[in-house]
């Protein structure tokens, strides 16, 4: 098995290139469940200015992530390095830390008298640019998003205007990751293996590359993104 790659970018012809784009990225989230993509859109300079802040992020010192932890009650802000464990017994925690964001809920949304994940997020405070450089990366990968469950959407012969108003308030979240260097004999993984439950991940690669993604009969591929 290989990870499929797929030009998204003809999505809105609606010709035959929009048609076959189409075909091929419904087969390959219905074949693999998984796709590597081009032609996405999302501008270079958004994906330059995560990568330049990312780094900045996870240098704060130990008093600023713990001041900007993650809680219980909204889970929004720093997790620190090692914290989540595989839920079985003996497995050692994951190698990573990272930061949690979720939708930006208006105050007065009636979502927030729904559930407590709905509220404002925690933009860690020695980086006042945060908002702004996460916020214009993340409008466009919504903007993908929406494409791509259009797409999809079409493809099962389902209604996208429906599928577009189930997505009026979204849960939509953003794990932004660090992976620092262990040693070869550390038995830690970087991520344990695991299935996201949501109704679409995106995810936006890092160069150093290291993910993997099982095949139905349990082989573990590298998904190599462009």
């Amino acid at each position: 098995m290989t990870v499929p790659l797929v030009d998204v970018g003809p999505l809105a012809d609606s010709g035959t290139s929009g048609r076959d784009a189409a075909v091929a990225l419904a087969a390959a989230l219905s074949d693999v469940g998984f796709a590597s993509v081009v032609g996405h859109d999302v501008p270079d300079g958004d994906l330059g200015a995560m990568r330049s802040l990312l780094p900045r992020l996870f240098a704060a010192d130990d008093e600023a992530k713990r001041r900007q932890a993650i809680t219980r009650d909204d889970y929004r802000g720093y997790i620190p390095l090692r914290f989540f464990t595989p839920n079985r017994d003996d497995q050692v925690p994951d190698n990573f830390e990272g930061y949690k964001l979720h939708w930006e809920c208006p105050p007065d949304h009636p979502a927030r008298r729904e559930c407590r994940l709905y509220g404002s997020n925690n933009w860690a405070d020695h980086l006042p640019e945060m908002a702004d450089v996460v916020g214009s990366w993340w409008a466009a990968f919504d903007g993908l998003a929406e494409r791509l469950l259009a797409t999809l959407a079409a493809s099962l012969g389902v209604d996208g205007g429906e599928v577009a108003a189930a997505m009026e308030a979204p849960l939509t979240n953003v794990t932004l990751l660090h992976y620092p260097a262990r040693s070869t004999g550390d038995p830690s993984p970087g991520f344990h293996p695991h299935k996201d439950v949501s109704v679409l991940t995106i995810l936006d690669p890092d160069p150093v590359g290291g993910l993997e993604v099982r095949s139905r009969d349990g082989r573990w591929v590298e998904a190599a993104c462009p």
